[in-house]
């Protein structure tokens, strides 16, 4: 009948309009309805007046349950002594006994511990600080989208030596008393004033914005004392609304409690007004149907049919209609085939890609997985074996021989580790520690050594350092110290004559830690700056024919620095040398106490210590340990077995060598060992499950812990993390140099001594 869409809603608005006209021509339903908006407006401000007494109950509740836990001796001991496992026990058990949902500690410092401990720390920052500010405290906050009624009550020992807090969800089944108190057939919201000011449902997912008139209502309500309650237009009728403010705990955006009757529901017991206007609705009612049969056939079975087609290319099917006619429907069917068709094609072209890019990942994965592996192996032989033969008689060429076998694996290692490095980086997969050390050991052992390589060139190498600046920090000094000694290593390398200097102090704001590493070497072009901090390139071709190096290690610095929040820049000229400086957020923390802060140069008048840095010492043989030492050295790889025997050997050690996990376990439970030397990657059984195998064996026999330490080329953070997971007490990567096992070893013998002193004395 019709031939395009125009025509057909023209229709179809027509017949709505005049049902329209029809409802509008109820003036008496008008005049009910404004006697039931003045009903429900009053009883709206009564509703509110109770929510605040029910508001008030679960405060003093929640105030008083915390006071009686934080009056208890025990919980104030636990806090006062930072027991933990007590304080947590404690919060528990009241938290369960009374139905609280969420219970925490704030210590003084500002650290939060909960009940639970997967939810340690997990409390607004902003709460944490109005808790305290005062002796209590109580009001709502949101947190994860949930918002909280809570109250905190100070553990005093006399001072406070913490706060407790606890909190429960203020949600539908909060609500749930206010509507059984109301005869009005209410709703219950709580909205919260976003960023950009819009008012956002906290309990209502489906419609989260609110409507314009009802963000005018929470903004007049907000502006004024008086509790005032209104109209909200909207669907089936509106509703009257009553916004109450509530008493916010964490100082963040507006929080209001939006009370909400529909209209509709009010006024469904005069429902006797139906009987007036039923001529007039079955009037409207039949055109409706009359219109709605006549095109739905034209109309909402092609619609249907794309909409059907639409789902189905969704879900990855083939989806195609079937379009006739030549109105606008049709022609939107046709263009719908053609997009259809072009999708799959390019599906199909990026499922290949996307197949053959994690292929590809996955191959470079395993082989730099299998290349740190086997160039590791072979390296730990060389190096091992040279530092062997280092300590036996040899004239004057061969210790250079040596010498210099020594220095090229050396070498080789670092290249390595900068090219996993880079590769973690590149991944993503880097881990940066946050533990409190001294930056004053961690600068001076880097200093040490950069001073031996400063004075084989005949340079001179001083350290500067503000006052103040090298305490305890809370950082990853590994990664501090990487960075650091590639900033000093390519100043040493780049200087032949003159000085180097380190640098150390706080940025103008003192927000973060700054090293300056200043050199007198032959500098660089600022244009070619950029490139500089590629991976695999320098600034031109010729510093890699003079100088050497794989043109990683600034790119690294860089990387490692941005990863923990820092910066790397330079500063130079071409022939006057060159200033690298390494910014880094390093915040102050507590000492440990088992560890002794060196001693520190006086600081000169303009609040600087300057000193020179004396080169450190040559290693010393290890002293061979009294009595014979047992140890059972786990590698499938036989060179590698032979280099540690032969460095154990050499101070009279008793070894027993086997080649794989298996034999490992079965060797231990057969006689006892004072240490255990444990590969990784080996044939039958690895590391990680030979180490778990042993702990085990020790908790079912009750057998004294028996140091384990890793010696492995696998060294990626994943392997240290599962190796220590599995019970390992360190990890050594190869190349293994004779100074760095027997250290490990004493270390670990020692631990392991004072840990067995410990454990009789508490018998």
């Amino acid at each position: 009948m019709f031939h395009n869409l125009r025509t057909k809603l023209t229709v179809l608005y027509g017949a709505l309009f005049a049902v329209g006209l029809s409802v509008i021509a109820i003036a008496v339903y008008a005049a009910t309805t404004r006697n039931v908006e003045h009903m429900v407006t009053s009883d709206l401000v009564a509703s509110g007046v109770v929510f605040d007494n029910l508001s008030d109950v679960r405060y003093r509740k929640m105030a008083d349950e915390a006071d009686i836990l934080a009056h208890d001796f025990g919980f104030r001991a636990a806090v006062g002594t930072h027991d933990t496992a007590t304080a947590r026990s404690a919060l528990g058990n009241l938290a369960s006994r009374f139905g609280i949902s969420l219970a925490f500690v704030v210590t003084p410092d500002g650290r939060v511990m909960a009940a639970d401990p997967g939810q340690d720390g997990d409390l607004p920052a902003a709460v944490v600080a109005t808790v305290q500010s005062g002796d209590s405290a109580s009001g709502v906050f949101v947190r994860n989208g949930v918002v909280y009624e809570a109250a905190s009550a100070p553990v005093l020992t006399p001072t406070p030596a913490g706060w407790v807090v606890f909190a429960t969800p203020l949600g539908p089944d909060a609500m749930s008393g206010l509507t059984k108190l109301s005869g009005l057939p209410l709703t219950a919201d709580i909205l919260q004033q976003a960023p950009d000011g819009a008012w956002v449902s906290l309990m209502d997912r489906r419609h989260p914005k609110t409507t314009a008139t009802l963000a005018a209502l929470v903004s007049q309500s907000l502006k004024t004392t008086d509790v005032k309650a209104a109209k909200i237009s909207g669907p089936d009728g509106g509703a009257i609304g009553l916004v109450r403010r509530l008493p916010l705990l964490d100082g963040g955006q507006h929080l209001v409690l939006l009370l909400r009757c529909p209209l509709k529901a009010a006024l469904a017991p005069y429902g006797s007004l139906v009987v007036n206007i039923l001529t007039i609705g079955v009037v409207g009612l039949l055109m409706l149907i009359a219109a709605s049969w006549l095109l739905a056939r034209t109309l909402t079975r092609p619609i249907s049919a794309l909409a059907e087609a639409a789902r189905g290319l969704q879900r990855g099917e083939t989806a195609r209609v079937t379009a006739s006619g030549d109105d606008e429907i049709a022609r939107l069917g046709l263009v719908f085939n053609a997009m259809a068709g072009e999708i799959v094609e390019r599906e199909a072209s990026l499922r290949q890609a996307r197949d053959v890019a994690e292929a590809a990942n996955r191959a470079k994965s395993t082989f730099l997985a299998n290349m740190n592996h086997e160039v590791r192996t072979p390296l730990n032989g060389v190096l091992g074996v040279a530092g062997l033969l280092k300590t036996t008689p040899l004239d004057g060429r061969q210790q250079q021989m040596v010498g210099l076998i020594e220095t090229s694996g050396a070498t080789l290692q670092h290249i390595l580790n900068d090219v996993l490095d880079m590769v973690e980086l590149g991944a993503g997969k880097i881990a940066i520690a946050a533990e409190p050390f001294s930056l004053a050991a961690s600068v001076r052992a880097l200093c040490a050594g950069v001073a031996a390589e400063a004075k084989a060139k005949g340079l001179a190498f001083h350290l500067e350092a503000d006052e103040g600046a090298l305490g305890w920090v809370s950082g990853d000094s590994r990664r501090i110290g990487q960075i650091l000694d590639n900033l000093l290593s390519n100043a040493v390398k780049f200087t032949a004559k003159g000085e180097v200097s380190l640098s150390v102090g706080l940025t103008p704001d003192g927000g973060a830690h700054r090293f300056k590493v200043c050199d007198t070497g032959v500098g660089f072009d600022p244009a070619g700056l950029a490139k500089m901090f590629e991976p695999f390139s320098q600034v031109d071709g010729s510093m890699t024919r003079q100088f050497g190096g794989t043109g990683l290690g600034l790119c690294l610095a860089r990387d490692m620095a941005r990863a923990m929040g820092g910066e790397v820049s330079a500063e130079g000229a071409p022939g006057q040398g060159a200033t690298f400086t390494l910014i880094v957020p390093l915040p102050a923390a507590e000492p440990r106490a088992e560890v002794a802060e060196p001693e520190v140069a006086p600081a000169t008048s303009a609040g600087q210590i300057t000193e020179e840095v004396a080169a450190a010492p040559a290693p010393a043989d290890a002293e061979p340990a009294e009595g014979a030492l047992r140890v059972l050295v786990v590698d499938d790889h036989p060179g590698n077995r032979q280099v540690i025997e032969l460095i154990l050997g050499s101070v009279g050690a008793d070894l027993v060598s086997v080649e794989n996990g298996a034999l490992a376990v079965d060797a231990y439970k057969a006689e006892p060992f004072d240490a255990v030397l444990m590969d990784l990657q080996m044939p039958v059984m690895d590391g990680f499950t030979a180490i778990s195998l042993i702990r085990e064996h020790e908790k079912q026999t009750g057998a004294p812990r028996t140091p384990i330490i890793v010696v492995s080329a696998n060294v990626q953070g994943e392997h240290l993390t599962a190796s220590a997971e599995a019970g390992a007490d360190g990890h050594l990567a190869k190349p293994i140099m004779a100074p760095t096992l027997l250290a490990a070893l004493e270390a670990a013998l020692t631990t392991a001594e004072t840990e067995l002193g410990a454990d009789r004395q508490a018998v």
